[in-house]
């Protein structure tokens, strides 16, 4: 069984956070003084948080690193690990909780997300896929993860689509480009940026079951929790879909650029604004 010895029990989503951000580091002459050995893995946890608070994420990272090897079963460690990956990308939790709980009622998740990267570029994506790939690590499923740790989950798995909705979607601006369509691949038009090549549909559509399985483990209840535990994602979607790398034209591919163009005024959590879809619309209507 997974040790989960330093995550402790939190009255609210936002201690939650400060908690699990370890941004505030205490004691600080305490643990200089009583650890001797630098190379030990209590200072190397308690440097990796210091590192974090000063958002030094290289440093942090590659800090935490050995005692993932030494610590495997220790959920505190990855979620150092995780944290570096995510703060350097640019994932600050605080803030999205409180542009979800005001925004929420006007804007899509997908764009709260993809706004929250802002000149997002390929160097984002590789840092969210990392600190996925740790949180993976500890434990594939929510079953193995505190509540905590899923609710952290959450956010990075639902900025993976951020990351790559701001990447391919936003202009430098933060604003959808105006020929964007999710029914494109980037290259489309003789490589002019139009829409979201096979990858990144497949990371959106990969993300949406790891979202599902995260919130299953999450207890934690009120506010923007609530507001993404509400968003009605499609029943194909939340099991592994078919990727689109393999084959463009599978239905579970489509569906997922559909979603993507599909905004609130149609009941749906993509990118359309006023005119309810983004660009081009409906890439195909999907017969039962």
């Amino acid at each position: 069984m997974r040790s989960r010895s330093k995550l402790r029990p939190l009255e609210s989503i936002k201690n939650i956070f400060l908690f699990l951000g370890f941004f505030t580091v205490v004691g600080c002459s305490n643990v200089l003084r009583e650890v001797g050995n630098r190379s030990s893995d209590e200072f190397l946890i308690f440097q990796t948080k210091q590192y974090l608070s000063e958002q030094n994420w290289d440093l942090a990272a590659s800090t935490i690193a050995p005692v993932k090897i030494t610590q495997p079963t220790n959920e505190e460690v990855f979620y150092l690990s995780a944290s570096a990956y995510a703060g350097r990308a640019g994932l600050r939790v605080l803030d999205l909780l409180t542009t979800i709980a005001s925004d929420g009622g006007t804007k899509s998740l997908f764009t709260i997300f993809a706004e929250h990267y802002p000149g997002a570029d390929e160097d984002t994506i590789a840092d969210i896929e990392s600190a996925t790939a740790v949180i993976e690590a500890f434990s594939a499923t929510a079953a193995g993860r505190s509540s905590e740790m899923n609710l952290f989950a959450v956010f990075v798995f639902y900025s993976r689509i951020g990351a790559a909705l701001a990447t391919y979607a936003f202009n430098s601006e933060g604003v959808v480009r105006e020929n964007f369509t999710a029914c494109h691949t980037v290259d489309d038009f003789e490589g002019v940026m139009t829409g979201l090549p096979d990858d990144m549909v497949d990371n959106i559509s990969t993300s949406i079951p790891r979202v599902v399985d995260a919130l299953s483990g999450v207890t934690v209840e009120g506010g923007a929790i609530d507001a993404i535990r509400d968003v009605s994602l499609p029943d194909s979607l939340t099991t592994t879909p078919l990727p689109c790398s393999s084959d463009p034209t599978n239905v579970n591919c489509l569906l997922t650029r559909n979603l993507v163009n599909l905004g609130p005024l149609s009941g749906g959590i993509g990118l359309g604004t006023g005119g309810q879809f983004a660009g081009g619309g409906i890439c195909l209507v999907l017969t039962p």
